[in-house]
């Protein structure tokens, strides 16, 4: 490396020469003594900090604050906390020590080693091994674990895909850790069961890049080999105490995958790290708590167009255990403007598309699609007797049908059992919208058109504006206009209402209507919400006996 000597201040040119500044110094500590640092700016400085690197020997690193390749925290994550005024310089001066000693102010964040073996080497392929944050193994040094994996070499370069199922000390018969997170579709048809070693190793150092090959050797076991078309292929699993989260800790799992190939005289292994990730229903649902209900709940969605499909991915992300879709349509090419999914869904029926896509991105969620075309001629018996079987089974029926006939039907099907309603509707020329909450004895949607008679609230923007219909090529009726960056105002409000309800707040202890203005009757208007109280009225049959059809 060419260097221009600048005092005790080195600049290195080969990067100069690629637009880049690092510096190479050396810093005097207050307690004596000095450290040699590099300092790299960003070619986004002065708004974005500068990378600083401890130059030692990897041994002699801090325990915190510090990475495998002596990348320096010397401010928190947030990019705000570095401000464009500030220089290096008073950077050092203020934290460097402080990094160093493992003292003064810092973030609440712990250091969990597999983060750093996960980001040591980027694979080529979407490799992953799944645990659980909520196993112990702190008492054991070492046993065996059941994988469920699948390993294929893709374009020359391998992917190890496998969950961990069990895992034990001495006796397999008696595991003390078992998964019960949901495994993946793709390790559901393709993967198989094996058996591998596992060891605790609390000493191994961080992954320095110039030590990688020999911890990657020290983390292979030399287990048992399995003989596949790619060559030899065996996994070792290392667990190691680490920081989960601040001053907690619990044990982090490191995964390595030894492929080898050739002849038997000149046998060439391969050896990569598999990135650990954290799958378990604490590790999903962390990051949301305001949802944690929902990993006990049931509900029912009857329709899966431009405002049922979103909603129904949006409860299965947040972690929905059981989802049932009611729809009739089919996916066609102009849906794909407003739907949930693109082309990878025309010509399936609308509850079988939305529920295969759920079922293969987030496989917590017991997903459940059903063909029912409610209220026409051809509809039987048993159909109707379906739909009384779902909203029993139901902790809460969310109608996205944006038909008045089928709200009504619903709602008399849900005072019956007791159940409540959300309904989701635009009006027509989608200038407002409107979500509302049917509890079974508060007031119904016949309330609500007797409240809007007689004025008690406002109906929402377009409400009676049915002059912008189209009519698209091909198809046998009108539909609206709207947009799906409108609709999603009301989607997204429905699940808010949803995770109250669940949630067991009191926000809804009586009938209430929500209503979206997105429009003025001039122009377009930054969205916003009014809430009016939804009483029986005194006009409808449902303020004298509960379950009465209107």
């Amino acid at each position: 490396m060419a260097e221009q000597a600048l005092g005790d201040l080195t600049i290195d040119d080969e990067h100069l020469a690629k637009g880049q500044l690092r510096l190479n110094f050396a810093w005097p500590l207050a307690a004596g003594g000095q450290v040699d640092l590099e300092a790299t700016y960003p070619s986004s400085f002065p708004r974005l900090r500068p990378h600083v690197r401890l130059k030692a020997d990897p041994d002699t690193f801090p325990d915190r604050h510090v990475g495998p390749n002596g990348e320096l925290c010397l401010l928190g994550r947030d990019s705000g906390l570095w401000q464009a005024k500030t220089s290096l310089a008073s950077l050092l001066t203020t934290n460097l020590e402080h990094a160093l000693m493992n003292s003064g102010v810092e973030d609440p964040q712990g250091e969990p080693v597999e983060v750093w073996w996960n980001t040591a080497v980027r694979p080529e392929q979407p490799n992953f091994l799944l645990v659980d944050s909520a196993w112990d193994l702190s008492s054991l040094e070492g046993g065996g674990a059941e994988l469920l994996y699948h390993f294929e070499l893709v374009n020359g370069y391998p992917r190890c895909q496998a969950v961990v199922t069990k895992i034990w000390g001495d006796d397999p018969d008696h595991p003390v850790a078992e998964r019960t997170f949901a495994i993946p579709p793709q390790l559901k048809s393709k993967g198989r069961l094996v058996q591998i070693a596992w060891r605790r190793d609390d000493d191994l150092p961080l992954p320095h890049q110039d030590r990688l090959q020999a911890l990657l050797d020290r983390l292979d076991h030399r287990g048992r080999y399995e003989r596949r078309a790619e060559g030899s292929v065996r996994v070792s699993l290392t667990v190691q105490r680490t920081e989960l989260q601040h001053n907690t800790l619990g044990d982090g799992y490191i995964c390595v995958v030894a492929l080898t190939r050739g002849s038997k005289k000149n046998p060439k292994t391969h050896r990569f790290q598999v990135p650990v990730y954290r799958a378990g229903e604490t590790d999903i649902g962390h990051r949301v708590p305001a949802v944690a209900s929902f990993r006990k709940s049931r509900v029912l969605l009857v329709g899966a167009g431009a405002l049922g499909s979103p909603l129904a991915v949006e409860l299965a992300r947040n972690g929905m255990a059981a989802l049932q879709v009611v729809d009739h349509d089919v996916v066609e090419p102009g849906n794909s403007i407003r739907w949930v999914i693109g082309a990878g869904a025309w010509g399936k029926q609308k509850s079988i598309a939305v529920s295969d896509h759920i079922q293969a991105e987030y496989p917590w969620t017991q997903v459940e699609p059903y063909d029912a075309n409610i209220g026409v001629a051809a509809a039987t018996g048993d159909e109707v007797d379906l739909l009384a079987g779902l909203i029993e089974e139901a902790d809460l029926v969310v109608d996205a049908s944006a038909s008045t006939g089928v709200t009504y039907h619903l709602s008399d099907e849900c005072r019956r059992l007791e159940k409540t309603l959300v309904s989701l509707a635009a009006t027509a020329s989608l200038k407002g919208g409107t979500v509302t909450i049917y509890r079974p004895n508060s007031g119904c949607p016949a309330c609500r058109e007797h409240a809007y008679h007689d004025r008690q609230m406002p109906r929402a923007p377009g409400a009676t504006d049915y002059s912008e219909l189209t009519q698209p090529p091909g198809c046998a009726e009108n539909t609206f206009i709207g947009a799906s960056f409108d609709l999603q105002e009301l989607t997204l409000q429905a699940v808010r209402v949803v995770v109250d309800i669940l949630g067991g707040s009191e926000a809804y202890e009586t009938s209430v209507v929500q209503t979206l203005s997105l429009h003025d009757g001039t122009r377009r208007t930054l969205p916003s919400w009014t809430e009016n109280p939804l009483p029986p009225s005194p006009m409808c049959g449902c303020a004298t006996q509960s379950g009465s059809h209107h």
